[in-house]
């Protein structure tokens, strides 16, 4: 499996356009599954270009909620490709695979309502967040109940940008208390917070930006 962050804060690369917003590539399973779509669609669009991803290749979009930091480029990308199937977050949508491997944790929470991505991976659970709304902890525990599985990795926004240091180090207390081996917050998690995982988790903290590529 292979996760290509396309769309961050942060940038990896001096190439490649960084603004408020997420959106990462899963390829995986002979699949491609974007998750999100960043907010610019320009800049989605020219950092897919210099990452060598088609939007025709794309089988899946899969949209984790409805604020336009997510959805901006969701439009322009259904418009190049008019037959992509789109996962859009649904109360109606409980726990489901998406495909071999893959799965939704359905819509969580409220205003807004929030889904999240589990990669069943070798290794352990891959959960992908895009903000975290409901709580990096509460979806971390609702991908492990459903699927059984020890957590391998977490990554994307922690919507943690806001909070002080007791709050965040509650949360990374639990999260290692969850069994968390591999970290990498982004977008909404925040600098301060950023930096506490990096301390925290040591040699695994993963540093995603912009142009990160992740195999697992």
């Amino acid at each position: 499996m292979k996760i290509t962050t396309i769309y961050d804060n942060y940038r990896c690369r001096d190439d490649l356009h960084a603004g408020w917003g997420f959106s990462s590539l899963i390829e995986i399973n002979g699949k491609n599954i974007l998750f999100d779509t960043g907010e610019n669609p320009e800049t989605t669009l020219e950092n897919m270009e210099r990452l060598n991803i088609n939007v025709e290749d794309i089988d899946i979009v899969v949209i984790s909620h409805e604020h336009h930091d997510h959805t901006g480029a969701l439009s322009e990308i259904i418009k190049k490709h008019p037959s992509i199937k789109v996962y859009l977050p649904d109360k109606l949508l409980k726990p489901t695979k998406i495909i071999d491997g893959v799965y939704t944790t359905g819509a969580l929470g409220t205003s807004p309502e929030e889904q999240s991505l589990i990669i069943d991976s070798e290794k352990g659970l891959v959960i992908m967040t895009g903000c975290a709304h409901l709580g990096i902890v509460k979806i971390v525990q609702t991908a492990k109940k459903y699927l059984n599985n020890g957590i391998y990795l977490v990554l994307g926004g922690f919507h943690l940008k806001s909070a002080d240091k007791k709050e965040i180090d509650d949360v990374i207390e639990k999260l290692r208390k969850e069994g968390v081996k591999k970290i990498a917050p982004s977008h909404c998690t925040g600098e301060k917070a950023i930096r506490m995982f990096e301390i925290n988790y040591g040699t695994d903290f993963i540093k995603n930006c912009a142009g990160k590529i992740i195999k697992v």
